[in-house]
């Protein structure tokens, strides 16, 4: 997990078969602070434990930076409270310009009552292009306590994004399918195809490149 700990700013700048991003090959994890028997890793990947703490009480913030621009199609957040009564706040927003600008997805209150209410969780469908980062602030009471913030879970889904296999494929093989037609409506020559396909070739065999799965459109076209 890349990650590193940064001085908190205030200015603005089913679960269980979903196919969740793989936050550790894909994004560097900024955070304000984190509790070393809690580190973000416990919120962010499976089967790594109950969840992320601060080292500190007050307002936090958790970063995802992610090394390509993601399609963000769902996102989940669990957040557990088992001792303490208290109001938390938080706000979601995200960045399509690399951390210069924000745009505000969500801010939401919530009343953790134990043993009542221990758990919050906000699931969000969106659709969201060039996502190249995600900010997640927490203000862990907002009565001003000294509650220290924490986070169970932190899911994301992209649009349908494969970094190998045959779904990387689809392009190449969309285009070797269609090259019949495209030859024979005189729409690009054998040169022009043979180059295609080479540069989807060498785009595909490159383990740094994502392809994610087009929306439906149609398309014409006519040689002039």
């Amino acid at each position: 997990m890349r990650k590193r700990i940064v001085r908190h700013s205030v200015h603005e700048v089913s679960p269980t078969d979903q196919h969740w991003l793989d936050v550790d090959r894909l994004a560097q994890v900024e955070i304000t602070s984190e509790d070393a028997a809690h580190p973000i890793e416990a919120a962010l990947l499976p089967d790594t434990g109950p969840g992320w703490q601060a080292g500190k009480g007050g307002e936090q913030m958790l970063r995802l930076l992610f090394d390509t621009p993601m399609r963000l199609s769902r996102i989940r957040l669990v957040f557990d409270e088992e001792q303490h009564v208290r109001t938390q706040e938080f706000a979601l927003r995200w960045s399509p310009d690399g951390g210069q600008s924000y745009r505000q997805l969500v801010r939401q209150q919530y009343n953790f009552s134990p043993p009542a209410t221990t758990r919050e969780v906000e699931d969000y469908a969106v659709n969201l292009d060039s996502v190249t980062a995600l900010e997640l602030s927490i203000v862990p009471d907002i009565s001003g306590g000294e509650a220290w913030a924490s986070l169970a879970r932190l899911q994301l889904v992209v649009h349908p994004t494969f970094a190998s296999g045959e779904g990387k494929q689809i392009a190449v093989l969309t285009l070797i399918n269609i090259a019949d037609s495209l030859l024979a409506e005189e729409l690009v020559t054998e040169p022009e195809l043979q180059s295609a396909l080479d540069d989807l070739n060498r785009f595909t065999d490159d383990p740094r490149t994502l392809v994610s799965l087009p929306r439906v459109f149609q398309l014409w076209g006519q040689r002039e």
